[in-house]
């Protein structure tokens, strides 16, 4: 008998075949990983949005710097462009609403945006404080009606925290809260109802 040097066609088709079901669930795992980037760039360009009306609110009457920039009419109005660039970048979109600027209330606004990873999901932030992330349906109808942000716990989808991001981490029973119990929120605060609230 005589002994071959090298490998067989099947032992090199095996080999090839293991390699690409290894890169299938690399590929795969990156994506995720990217889409999930993705939404916290978005959830800190709305931040971004925050900080400037807060900024302008002392200098304007309620929110008017912000709304003059969201309309390209102030001077500073190129940091709000970056901020809807950035989130046009991610795959997002930023809509900002303003109480009834037709009559010159600028008194509240709310900013919101879809999410990339889950599209059901959204991310907004208002005149309120609120910074909330949940049902995008929900977000962008209390947004685009009321001029606040609501939709927390009303997501659906989540089936562990990973699946959750920014101001509501925790995932409990599929939809992504800000808190499942005291332990979860900062000193002063307690867990009531999924949300972190003041300790009186």
């Amino acid at each position: 008998m005589s002994k071959k040097d090298g490998f067989t066609l099947i032992e090199v088709l095996t080999v090839i075949m293991i390699i690409a079901i290894l890169a299938s669930v690399v590929l795969v795992s990156l994506q995720s990983a990217r889409d999930r980037g993705r939404d916290v760039t978005i959830q800190q360009q709305i931040a971004q949005v925050r900080s400037l009306a807060e900024a302008g609110y002392s200098f304007s009457n309620g929110y008017k710097e912000l709304y003059d920039m969201n309309e390209g009419t102030h001077s500073d109005s190129m940091t709000l462009t970056r901020v809807k660039e950035q989130i046009i970048n991610t795959g997002g979109e930023l809509v900002i609403n303003f109480t009834d600027p037709d009559e010159g209330d600028y008194s509240e606004y709310c900013a919101y945006s879809q999410f990339v990873r889950n599209t059901d999901m959204g991310f907004c932030a208002d005149s309120t404080g609120n910074a909330v992330e949940g049902d995008f349906a929900s977000i962008k109808d209390s947004c685009d009606n009321d001029i606040v942000c609501e939709g927390v716990g009303t997501a659906t989808g989540c089936t562990n925290d990973g699946d959750c991001s920014g101001a509501t981490p925790y995932c409990v029973g599929s939809v992504c809260v800000e808190c499942r119990d005291n332990n979860d929120c900062s000193f002063g605060y307690v867990c009531s109802g999924n949300q972190c609230v003041e300790d009186n």
